[in-house]
């Protein structure tokens, strides 16, 4: 699990199906993020890795992986 910079005031709390949390805000269990389990690559974020991406290299290669995708 990473540390993030949750800056949104909406945020959702049900998965749909195919989908996994994987982070959660540890003082409220927030899901800040998620991916399929199926054949289709999707990753959902609901924090904002571009103010730390100089800070920590786990938010360098998020950027990295969307951009691989393309």
């Amino acid at each position: 699990m990473y540390p993030f910079n949750t800056r949104e005031n909406s945020v959702s709390r049900l998965t749909r199906e195919g989908l996994v949390a994987t982070a959660h805000d540890p003082r409220d269990g927030t899901i800040e993020s998620y991916e399929s389990q199926g054949s289709q690559s999707i990753l959902g974020i609901q924090w904002h890795p571009e103010f730390l991406v100089k800070h920590c290299t786990n938010h360098r290669r998020l950027f990295e992986y969307v951009v691989q995708s393309l």
